[in-house]
């Protein structure tokens, strides 16, 4: 949002990503369009990167799909640990957002079989979850995932940088 009005939070408040006070600093504002490009299409063929989101909780999976969506990424959704190896099967994504505590299969099933799986072992994987996790599970997550981010403890911001490295790097591993 570019304003005469200082006033952040209002702007933040009606959706602003960021918000800059006429007159403008040249060097902001091309820092900030440098940080909000999105990442450009991978190839005609695929299109911009995907992103799976699997999460139980509808309302999370329609927070991230409309907030990567808004970045320029493609998003498939699944509410199960089982769903979401399924949409990995029928297309690969770039990155996974995964919550630990699901029905049918949890989290630390779904990466423990994601990742005996060839096409499986590479794909970066952040958990994004409420829960607190003990020592063992981290144990069990050690080498497995990129990240874990507690549920409510990150910014929009922060979020999209992650998943914006995830994507940089997953791109070039290919």
């Amino acid at each position: 949002m570019v304003t005469i009005v200082n006033d952040k939070s209002l702007g933040y408040t009606l959706g602003a990503t960021d918000y800059m006070t006429k007159p403008i600093e040249r060097e902001r504002l091309l820092a900030l369009m440098e940080k909000y490009r999105p990442i450009p299409d991978t190839s005609i063929e695929t299109g911009p990167p995907l992103i799976l989101t699997v999460d139980d909780d509808a309302d999370m999976r329609d927070m991230l799909r409309r907030t990567l969506e808004k970045e320029g990424w493609r998003v498939n959704e699944a509410d199960n640990g089982q769903a979401g190896l399924e949409r990995v099967e029928a297309q690969r994504p770039d990155v996974i957002l995964l919550d630990l505590m699901m029905p049918k299969m949890d989290g630390f099933d779904f990466v423990a079989a994601l990742r005996q799986e060839e096409t499986g072992r590479s794909i970066p994987i952040v958990v994004v979850t409420a829960k607190e996790i003990t020592p063992v599970e981290r144990q069990r997550l050690n080498s497995h995932v990129e990240k874990i981010l507690q549920k409510g403890a990150f910014s929009r911001e922060q979020l999209l940088a992650e998943v914006r490295d995830l994507v940089t790097t997953s791109l070039r591993q290919r």
